[in-house]
């Protein structure tokens, strides 16, 4: 076993790339048969080596790209793709990886995902025997880490094996199977299955895979700090110590003084200051009557309870060597819905068609309902990324927190025309890729993922 070798391969074999597709209903392995000429770009690092390899698809006309890192000291690397039409295609389905593993007599660790449904322990762990059967597990929320938990140990017999872990923020699929000598591992988007209009481009998840021997819980261990956790100014972030508001309704510039103020004369030490949900206005306005999370958007600051939006709280940790926190609900509106014709009023540039759709339910005896933007229309995007840019410089804030408290699938899939099924979650989830990653190089911050609990912990949002 040996992934470094693996990952060498795949530059001078097209046809190893571990990339399967089916096109108008041909199935394809690898980008050899029914390619152009494979192109390689190189980039090195002290730590690492990426690589970008570029084919044509001749039926379809599309660009298929792999994107390549490979951390040849740790043995591990992980490959990403994209797919770009140059015209019209016809359908692609069952975009995924197919990894192998060389083993007679596997057997297959993880976890489950968080728990929303109280069916299950959430992160609980098991173990098959993988030539007792195979293991099909599938994401059904478009909440990534609910009910499964996307990160795998299959040990063979020698009690090595590989890590193999798949990042998608959406719905995905991961199968094992054991044949006779090896372990076949397929993993990818849920359900794709679409043409390509021209200029369109579709994302395949990553996957990361990682050999071990023996000690399994030191090699993830030091290859996640190393190579994953974010490194704000360079280095890695120190435990830290967070206090935070108490309350998330009702609460006002007064009330964060006095809590404020609680927190010195009782000689608390913190890092920084967790400002969650209840800062927000209702949407409609630039305030927020009932003081209600539930009630309103967080794309601007409650004016009546902060006047000068938490610009002296943002000041004051600044002073005193601490950071601030601000939590966002970015992609959903829950403005009410009598309120929703002067949300479009007051909220310029925002366009009623970015609204996937509407839901609600009861919560704690109260009406909670939702719409939810389209995180696929990059205007929807850049208009959220400026109002949290703006709220949060002029907060002083510094942590980004991300919440993400409603399941997604039903309103991609309502949005999906004929002939296009998954597409719009794709696109969905580039978004959201977009979203994170210009915000993380905007502020360099550590940032807190929440998603209705542990719902988003793909292996790209850490």
């Amino acid at each position: 076993m040996n992934c470094a070798n693996d990952c060498i391969n795949y530059l001078t074999a097209p046809s190893l790339i571990p990339i399967a597709f089916t096109y108008n209903g041909a199935e394809h392995r690898g980008l050899k048969d029914g390619f152009g000429a494979m192109t390689v770009k190189k980039r090195s690092f002290c730590d690492r080596a990426e690589y970008e390899l570029s084919a044509q698809h001749l039926s379809s006309g599309a660009v298929f790209k792999v994107y390549l890192t490979h951390w040849e000291d740790r043995g591990g690397f992980s490959i990403r793709a994209q797919i770009e039409a140059t015209r019209r295609t016809e359908i692609f389905s069952d975009i995924h990886w197919r990894y192998t593993v060389r083993s007679r007599d596997a057997y297959l660790y993880g976890n489950l995902g968080d728990d929303v449904s109280g069916q299950t322990v959430g992160y609980g762990s098991y173990c098959y025997r993988l030539r007792e059967g195979g293991v099909h597990q599938k994401n059904e929320s478009g909440r990534p880490t609910h009910g499964y938990f996307p990160y795998y140990r299959i040990s063979t017999e020698d009690e090595s094996g590989i890590f193999i872990a798949l990042s998608w923020q959406g719905r995905w699929y991961a199968d094992f199977t054991q044949e006779e000598q090896e372990v076949i591992f397929r993993g990818g988007q849920a359900g794709f299955e679409s043409y390509l209009e021209k200029g369109e481009i579709i994302r395949v998840p990553l996957m990361l895979v990682l050999e071990y021997r023996q000690d399994h819980v030191n090699t993830w261990r030091r290859f996640f700090i190393h190579h994953i956790m974010p490194r704000p100014g360079g280095r890695l972030p120190s435990p830290m110590v967070s206090v935070s508001n108490g309350t998330c309704a009702g609460l006002s510039e007064g009330l964060l003084r006095d809590i404020k103020s609680w927190y010195e004369k009782n000689g608390i030490d913190y890092d920084f200051w967790w400002c969650d949900a209840g800062w927000c206005a209702d949407g409609a306005s630039s305030s927020n009557p009932e003081g209600l999370w539930l009630k309103g958007a967080n794309y601007e600051i409650n004016r009546d309870a902060f006047p000068d939006g938490l610009a002296w709280l943002g000041r004051e940790l600044a002073r005193q060597k601490r950071q601030l926190l601000m939590w966002f609900e970015p992609e959903v509106v829950r403005t009410p819905d009598d309120m929703m014709e002067q949300f479009f009023k007051h909220n310029e540039g925002f366009k009623a068609e970015w609204i996937l759709g509407r839901g609600g339910k009861q919560w704690s005896g109260l009406d909670l309902c939702w719409r939810l933007i389209n995180m696929g229309e990059p205007e929807a995007v850049e208009w959220i990324e400026n109002r949290i840019f703006s709220v949060m410089d002029e907060a002083g804030a510094t942590i980004f927190r991300i919440d993400f408290n409603i399941p997604p699938a039903e309103f991609w899939d309502k949005n999906d025309s004929e002939g296009r099924r998954g597409i719009t979650e794709n696109k969905y989830c580039q978004g959201y890729l977009r979203l994170i990653e210009d915000i993380s190089r905007r502020y360099g911050c550590i940032m807190d993922s929440c998603s209705e609990g542990g719902g988003r912990n793909d292996l790209e949002t850490m």
